[in-house]
């Protein structure tokens, strides 16, 4: 079980889909530098328990959706305002690094 530390998650993440692995999801910081995509998957983590989770939408636009998160242990729970919830397990978070294990 990862150990979060809160002052490292409560920042905006993109997918850096590029450093993904077969077990692995890789997220980085805001002004990290990435390769251009069409569409990336993106949520910003707020302190206030507030999220705004901005998935990839049709045409490649992003479409933002309001909703709230909470950490349980290791795992990252974010309900979206569309009444969907995404459960995220985290690896590593650190200040530059926000890593997931994929669902297997």
């Amino acid at each position: 079980m990862a150990i979060v530390n809160l002052k490292y998650l409560n920042r905006r993440w993109t997918h850096s889909f590029e450093e993904d692995t077969e077990n692995e999801m890789v997220y980085r910081p805001e002004g990290f530098v990435l390769g251009r995509a069409r569409g990336r998957m993106q949520f910003d983590l707020k302190e206030n328990g507030e999220v705004v989770d901005t998935p990839i939408g049709r045409d490649d636009v992003p479409e933002p959706i309001i909703g709230t998160w909470k950490l349980e242990g290791d795992q990252l729970l974010i309900n979206r305002s569309d009444g969907s919830t995404q459960v995220y397990q985290i690896k590593v978070v650190t200040p530059e690094k926000l890593v997931f294990f994929k669902d297997n």
